[in-house]
């Protein structure tokens, strides 16, 4: 996976006009904002960063323990894992949730986060050849005196280090969004992970009392 950080993004876009807008192209031309093949980032990367992303710094409102990431070779082993990772316990929370007279939606946003990853299935897991001929171009006339504030070089980003500044300044990781402290919502989660297990763990072991059943009626 090709990752850009964004702040390398949007000095291309004022670059890319300052360099129509000079005339130092005939015309507005298209630049490959990619990084060099130093940032390529594979899927198991990511998944070991945002794991400790998420033990590092807990999210406000969050849901559940985020326990691990599971990557899978092929779309029938992903849809059996998302099915009991996600679907099966949605299913009895949503039932619970509806028992106690409120709007059930766990199934749903499940739902909405499939469509979303699904859209990004040829980015995520195909690899792309990109031409940086424009990018270098644009590079390469940066004024001296601009250079140290509109940088096109990703060489020396380190994306570990990038993704765990994500929470310095972020709304999204500012506690005074919750109406729980951190410690508080920390043991919601920890109830709702052992409820998500218990289901789980009774389904599988519905599962081998049915296999064993049916072994036994025909087999015996």
């Amino acid at each position: 996976m090709n990752l850009v950080p964004a702040d390398i993004v949007s000095n291309a876009h004022v670059l890319a006009a300052w360099s129509v807008g000079t005339k130092r192209c005939a015309s507005p031309f298209v630049v490959n904002c990619t990084a060099t093949e130093k940032f390529n980032i594979k899927l198991c990367e990511i998944n070991q960063i945002l794991v400790e992303l998420a033990d590092q710094f807990p999210l406000p409102q969050s849901f559940e323990e985020h326990s691990r990431m599971i990557i899978v070779p092929n779309k029938f082993l992903c849809f059996i894992c998302k099915a009991y990772y996600h679907y099966l316990p949605a299913v009895v929370l949503d039932g619970i949730i509806r028992i106690l007279g409120k709007k059930p939606r766990i199934y749903s946003l499940y739902r909405f986060l499939d469509k979303v990853m699904n859209a990004l299935d040829m980015f995520s897991f195909h690899c792309f050849e990109i031409e940086r001929n424009n990018l270098e171009y644009l590079d390469k006339g940066i004024p001296e005196e601009d250079r140290k504030d509109l940088y096109l070089d990703s060489s020396d980003v380190i994306y570990t280090d990038m993704t765990l500044s994500l929470p310095q300044g972020s709304p999204f990781y500012d506690w005074k969004i919750d109406r729980k402290s951190q410690s508080e919502r920390q043991k919601v989660k920890h109830r709702r992970h052992i409820l998500i297990k218990s289901i789980q763990w009774t389904f599988l072991t519905i599962c081998c009392l049915l296999i064993y059943w049916m072994f036994s009626f025909f087999f015996f």
